[in-house]
């Protein structure tokens, strides 16, 4: 999954899952809590699609063609701020507040995550593997952006239960969407197009837990290919 930074957001678990993982992914946003005993899917498709998601796993096309590699950005900025500063790396901005991507230097070379519909992108926290991810607090160690600009979707299901802390039914509900994306892997700090692939994800059972923008009852999410993902970019990741 990918979690988006710096907004005001209520979550809902299922049962008792491991949050763990988001708790990191959100710390320093401000968080309201809803607690849900259950969702369930609405939509009539819903069991054929997860049928479909336990049997189909995403795939990943490589892109060819000089146009997707080699292209640089021209605008700079000074400093690197987690919350806002990688996703404009996707939009065109160089950062050389960042760290010089290096593969003939051995090691992992720490990425971030954005995803949109281009331009637009938003900064996450990805669920890759965690020593991909900078040191909190040393962002400007980052190398890598990872740009995922989802270029299609298609509505799966719509999951509902959630409850609010007295146990009446908040009302809220989630949309979950298969997807397609074009993915670019870029250098923070020039902009460069490191590799690009295409890919799409299936969804799955509705979540169990799920993070609300405040004031917004219907919850998008939309299926992320992580493993396909991580396997692509391992080689550039780790040299």
């Amino acid at each position: 999954r990918l979690t988006g930074l710096g907004r005001v957001r209520t979550f809902a678990p299922r049962t008792t899952p491991d949050i763990s993982r988001r708790a990191r992914a959100l710390a320093g946003t401000l968080i309201t809590v809803l607690s849900v005993a259950g969702c369930g899917g609405s939509s009539d498709g819903a069991d054929a699609t997860d049928a479909t998601a336990a049997t189909d796993a995403p795939s990943v096309t490589e892109a060819v063609g000089d146009d997707a590699v080699g292209t640089v950005a021209t605008t700079a900025l000074a400093e690197v701020n987690i919350l806002t500063d990688f996703a404009d790396v996707c939009r065109g901005v160089t950062l050389p507040g960042a760290t010089a991507y290096d593969p003939a230097r051995a090691g992992v070379h720490p990425v971030m995550y954005a995803i949109g519909t281009d331009p637009g992108y938003d900064d996450v926290i990805a669920t890759m593997p965690e020593q991909w991810n900078p040191v909190t607090g040393q962002e400007n160690t980052t190398e890598l952006v990872a740009c995922l600009a989802r270029t299609s979707e298609t509505l799966a299901q719509t999951c509902d239960g959630y409850q609010n802390d007295d146990g009446t039914d908040s009302g809220n509900t989630v949309e979950m969407y298969d997807a397609a994306y074009d993915v670019r892997l870029l250098a923070a700090t020039t902009g460069e197009v490191i590799a690009a692939t295409s890919t799409t994800a299936t969804s799955g059972d509705c979540p169990m837990l799920f993070f609300f923008d405040e004031g917004e009852p219907v919850g998008i999410d939309h299926a992320i290919p992580t493993d396909e993902l991580t396997a692509w970019m391992a080689g550039f990741v780790e040299t």
